[in-house]
């Protein structure tokens, strides 16, 4: 939510300073910085930090919220570590 205000005031001051291109780009950077914040930097942020590639996290993510919506893309990660554990100690 904050995104999208913080994004709407920097549209509505380019709007009012240069016009509705610099507006329309404004808000074209904003999805460009968002979109690779949600899919590249954040999915390689959580993989660094719990010792799983990018693409797991990214997977993980995209899966629980398949399957559990909302709630499943804020457990996606502690999930998939917690399984992992699991098929680790059950392989020994």
């Amino acid at each position: 939510m904050g995104g999208i205000a913080t994004a709407s005031l920097a549209a509505l001051v380019a709007l009012s300073a240069k016009g509705p291109l610099a507006a329309l780009l404004v808000l074209a950077g904003y999805g460009v910085i968002a979109l690779l914040e949600g899919k590249v930097l954040i999915p390689y942020i959580y993989g660094r930090t719990v010792g799983f590639h990018p693409a797991l996290v990214l997977l993980a993510i995209f899966a629980f919220g398949k399957l559990f919506g909302f709630l499943g893309i804020f457990l996606a990660v502690p999930m998939t570590i917690l399984g992992a554990g699991i098929l680790k100690h059950w392989r020994r």
